[in-house]
Parts: C-alpha cells; structure tokens; sequence
C-alpha cells in the first residue's frame, strides 16, 4: 500500500541522520555531500534532505560549530577511542567508554565536541569535562568542550 502522506522525520530519525551526516565530515561541503549520499541511498526524501540543510546551514552560520567544519584543523578524530593514563579498564561508572564525537587539535590546541540529541542533562557536561581532562594529560594546554545539542540548535560550552 501507498500513502501520499507526508511523514515527518521522529527526532530521533532525525538525529540519527545528523549524525552520520557530521561523523566523518571535516568541512561543510563534507556534512552536504553526506546528506546527499543519504538522499541518493534512499535514507531520506529530497524534502527531508532539505529541511536538514537548512537546519545545519543554520547552526553553522550563527555559531562556534562553524569554525568546527571549516577545514582548519591538523587532525580530526570521530567517534575515536581516548586512552588515558588510567587506561582503557577507567572504572569511573559514568565513562566505560571514553569515545568522543568529534575532537579537533591544532599544535597544542583542542577542542571537544559530543553531540546529543535529546534534552539536556548534567552527565553531558561531566562526559565532555573529562574527555577535556584526560586531552590535558596528553599535553594540550589549549582545551575547549562544546556538547552540541542538535534538534534544539543550541550549543553549550563546558
């Protein structure tokens, strides 16, 4: 059976697809032709793909994430393993699994990025301040922490 309704995308769909549109991207243009990728694979509908762009032209435009896809950083790490002095076995209950988002470096420079897509809540700051401790005992002195709180388009630094 065919319907002619239109579905809107759940948001958890919807963060879902964000977040494969952002895990791999480096620039803008990346996070784009990742949604375009989506669109040709058949994971979501032009319109969908449209409102998307939108919504992350938006941020981009308006916001510190900009600078986080502009191409500038040495190096990137998504969704990457942090191993710190304490080990991988890290018996802190909260962080069995030390595995940011997004962390960008630049000579001595880092900056932390995890995106959430439901409300906010006080473990995320107390995650993206301890991935920010375990980068300084690897010998960044410059360290930022950001959580991305996607479908609510607000950023918040730690």
């Amino acid at each position: 059976y065919f319907s002619d309704e239109e579905v809107a995308i759940s948001p958890r769909d919807m963060g879902i697809r964000l977040h494969r549109a952002f895990e791999t991207a480096s620039t803008r243009d990346e996070i784009f032709e990742n949604l375009n990728s989506m669109t040709l694979g058949g994971e979501m509908s032009t319109d969908e793909a449209n409102e998307l762009r939108e919504k992350i032209e938006s941020v981009l435009n308006t916001t510190v994430a900009g600078e986080w896809f502009d191409g500038s950083w040495e190096r990137l790490y998504c969704e990457r393993k942090i191993v710190s002095k304490r080990g991988v076995q890290d018996q802190t209950p909260n962080f069995k699994s030390q595995r940011p988002d997004r962390v960008m470096t630049r000579g001595k420079e880092a900056v932390v990025v995890d995106y959430k897509f439901g409300r906010e809540n006080n473990g995320h700051k107390e995650q993206i301040e301890h991935y920010m401790s375990v980068l300084g005992e690897m010998g960044y002195t410059s360290i930022k922490g950001y959580i991305w709180y996607v479908s609510q388009e607000k950023i918040v630094q730690i």
